[in-house]
């Protein structure tokens, strides 16, 4: 059994406290929240000091505010750990042992943390905390991942680039769609197409589309049909991006 601790109240705390609580080898000792609890059977308390003992303490706030909450928590040596992605585990406070849980995934209050898979990026100081982070991730079903700071850098920016990024592509396209009267559901079978083969081809031998043919009349149709400068030089960046690649 290991007695947990959650910091944080924003989307990546409140998916773990669900994972947690779905767990019978976790023992949730205590939520620390600015904002009142949702929960039901769930300590929580607002003030950071007014914190009780734990085997891990999971800090689950945004980067800018890990080292000033670390600070904040009446603890020593004691194992913490922070979600950030970007962060060296030395941003937290040197009063404790220190490491990172990362979760390589999205959240948001609308998606369901059950139907979630979430891959979890682990490093810590020591080797006996990384076998608790390590008995963490499976207690919690989740595939866990040794990943130092410089890779796990590279991930996080590999993760804007196929999900942020990609994620406002599709918020172009439902302002093309909507803004033309036409209904973007059409759209999502070819979404979801375009994830599921990834699953099985290199992106690069799945691409497809008039750039990847250079078909410079499609092209040059679908840039008299944008009228919005920011979208058109964007068309054109990803255009001459995949044609380079295909070495058109």
């Amino acid at each position: 059994m290991i007695n947990l601790s959650i910091i944080g109240s924003g989307n990546v705390g409140k998916h773990f406290i669900a994972l947690v609580q779905n767990s019978k080898d976790l023992n949730l000792i205590q939520w620390l929240s600015r904002s009142e609890s949702c929960y039901q059977k769930i300590k929580t308390t607002s003030d950071f000091k007014n914190i009780e003992k734990a085997d891990v303490y999971v800090i689950c706030v945004s980067d800018s505010s890990i080292h000033e909450v670390s600070k904040t928590l009446n603890l020593h040596n004691q194992l913490i750990v922070h979600t950030s992605g970007i962060n060296h585990f030395n941003i937290l406070c040197d009063n404790n042992r220190r490491g990172v849980f990362y979760p390589l995934q999205t959240f948001t209050k609308e998606n369901k943390t059950r139907e979630l898979e979430i891959p979890i990026c682990i490093e810590s100081e020591y080797n006996e905390d990384i076998k608790l982070l390590i008995d963490l991730c499976k207690y919690l079903n989740l595939k866990y991942y040794q990943v130092d700071y410089e890779k796990r850098k590279i991930l996080h920016l590999a993760a804007v680039f196929s999900n942020n990024f990609s994620n406002h592509l599709y918020s172009i396209a439902y302002k093309i769609t909507k803004n033309n009267n036409i209904d973007f559901d059409i759209l999502k079978p070819l979404i979801q197409e375009t994830a599921n083969k990834i699953l099985l081809l290199e992106p690069a031998k799945a691409q497809t589309g008039p750039a990847r043919r250079d078909d410079m009349v499609t092209i040059n149709n679908h840039l008299k049909l944008l009228k919005n400068d920011d979208y058109r030089n964007i068309y054109k960046t990803f255009t001459q991006l995949i044609k380079d690649e295909n070495k058109l």
